[in-house]
């Protein structure tokens, strides 16, 4: 006739057992009551309890869109990881992004490789990130163990910068002759030695 069972109930031997439930029940409705006292403390006024749920319901939402919203990606990251796991030599990739071979990557030259990379947004910071102020990229930028990578990688930009600048000299020089032989003259021989007087006596001697 109580409207409740308890651990006598089931068994009259536990007299002990259900003397501990019974105060550990008390105990935890004892500690609410004191929250709650607190609570009403804390709200002396209606516009008080208003002003302390909404800013718990801030709070709540803060943390919410926080776990929700992802964070900006680190681009300069992403064009580390993408590039690693895209070539599998360095140097093969490095110089199917470094347009001008010269070694380095330029901000036109990072934006179209992070462009091919698959990359959009934010490639301002991951280059200022990447290039630590220099204004260019490197392969040790990349990643810093590859020393003998980017050697071998400058290493040919300084030969491809020889090669190109002697085929630029040729050509101005071939320009320079074919100009003039546009205008109508020929271009300047060389200057005919004269035989000397020796060897005339001598041929018809």
């Amino acid at each position: 006739g109580r409207g409740h069972v308890l651990l006598t109930d089931m068994d009259p031997a536990r007299k002990k057992e259900a003397k501990s439930v019974a105060d550990r029940a008390a105990q935890r409705a004892e500690e609410r009551q004191i929250e709650r006292q607190k609570s009403r403390a804390l709200c002396t006024s209606d516009e008080a309890c208003r002003d302390i749920k909404a800013a718990g319901a801030e709070a709540r939402a803060a943390v919410a869109e926080a776990i929700v919203k992802p964070r900006p990606p680190d681009q300069a990251e992403a064009f580390r990881q993408i590039f690693t796991a895209r070539y599998v030599d360095p140097i093969v990739g490095w110089w199917d992004l470094d347009v001008n071979s010269d070694g380095q990557l330029g901000f036109g030259e990072f934006t179209a490789a992070c462009r091919k990379l698959g990359l959009e947004g934010g490639l301002s910071q991951a280059f200022k990130k990447l290039s630590q102020g220099r204004g260019y990229v490197t392969l040790l930028d990349v990643n810093p163990k590859w020393t003998q990578q980017d050697a071998s990688v400058q290493k040919e930009a300084a030969r491809r910068r020889q090669a190109l600048s002697t085929v630029r000299d040729r050509l101005r020089t071939s320009c320079a002759a074919l100009s003039v032989i546009l205008a109508g003259k020929p271009p300047p021989r060389p200057p005919r030695e004269e035989p000397s007087p020796s060897f005339l006596a001598t041929a018809f001697r």
